[in-house]
């Protein structure tokens, strides 16, 4: 996995919440946004970023008792200065449409569950959920405050990029692989909840039959046999997917027509790249969808993307992981 060299985005979350993440504790996020927030709220529109601890709202009795202890390992820095160690980068979106699916997620968390509640029925009802990888720094940043910073808002423009290189994964590569398979298969049992990968709606016909996940030789032949340019391809891929797949979740949840097909029609772009593979193929299938407005068949097609994406995931680890000459 190749992360931006460096990165000036990042995410306000309460520090407790930020020390679990630390500790592997936690793998997930869950948002809806501010009082500063648009009139949509929070929107999951970043693939990587910093996570940056507050203090403002949090407070021992939100979290499990267990948990507490979390709260009381995240003082602030001295002098009022905002300490950066923990970078996110995003691995999977979901929206939970139903309250029930919360009970399923209650030991993926340090929150009690008064906190969960109160987030999915503010404004309207509804929570995002982010499953992340974590990395550490070597040192943690530590910055003078900007006035960019203050107000009830999720995302922050840092006053200067910060560096990427020495990060080191939380938990194990396989580990986060376990837990990211284990919340999907929650999520998906959970019938009433919205989320990519187990939509509750109806059951569409049968889709036609799609190409394999990835042909790398056709792919290599594309661009001449060129081992170096194509994971560089890879690499930019995987560094803009996850904003653009975020995006096409984000208008599928509000209905907004528009806004659906240029992002399916961004991710249907990414994919060009390995055409023909099972994963471009859908994302061909969700743009068609986005341009006649039928969101329920989108929702279908996107479902399908979002498996078509993990088989094409493993495919290009194996080819990454090949011996070379």
């Amino acid at each position: 996995m190749t992360l931006p060299e460096r990165n000036n985005t990042a995410l306000k979350e309460w520090a407790a919440v930020c020390a679990a993440l630390a500790a592997g504790r936690q793998t997930i996020l869950l948002r809806k946004g501010g009082v500063a927030e648009a009139p949509d709220g929070f929107r999951p529109e970043h693939g990587e970023f910093w996570l940056l601890p507050t203090y403002f709202h949090e407070r021992p009795e939100a979290l499990k008792p267990d948990d507490r202890r979390f709260f009381e390992a995240s003082a602030p820095p001295a002098a009022g200065r905002v300490r950066i160690e923990l970078l996110a980068r995003v691995a999977e979106v979901f929206h939970l449409s139903q309250e029930e699916a919360l009970a399923g997620l209650a030991d993926q968390h340090v929150y009690g569950a008064e906190v969960p509640r109160q987030r999915f029925h503010y404004r309207q009802p509804g929570l995002w959920l982010l499953a992340v990888e974590v990395f550490r720094v070597p040192a943690a940043f530590e910055i003078d405050p900007w006035p960019e910073l203050a107000g009830c808002h999720s995302w922050v423009e840092l006053p200067q990029a910060l560096p990427t290189d020495g990060l080191t994964p939380v938990l194990a590569r396989g580990e986060f692989a376990e837990r990211l398979a284990a919340l999907r298969q929650q999520l998906a049992a959970n019938a009433t909840s919205s989320v990519a990968g187990a939509s509750p709606l109806p059951a569409a016909p049968a889709l036609p039959a799609a190409p394999a996940a990835l042909d790398m030789e056709v792919v290599l032949e594309r661009f001449g046999g060129d081992e170096e340019l194509v994971e560089k391809l890879i690499s930019m891929y995987r560094q803009d997917r996850s904003p653009w797949m975020s995006r096409t979740l984000g208008a599928l949840v509000q209905k907004e027509g528009q806004e659906l097909l240029f992002a399916a029609h961004r991710m249907h772009g990414l994919l060009c790249n390995f055409d023909p593979s099972a994963a471009s193929d859908s994302a061909g299938r969700l743009e068609r969808c986005a341009r006649q407005g039928d969101f329920a068949a989108a929702q279908t097609a996107f479902d399908q993307l979002n498996s078509d994406l993990a088989a094409l995931d493993a495919a290009l680890d194996a080819w990454l992981a090949r011996p070379k000459a």
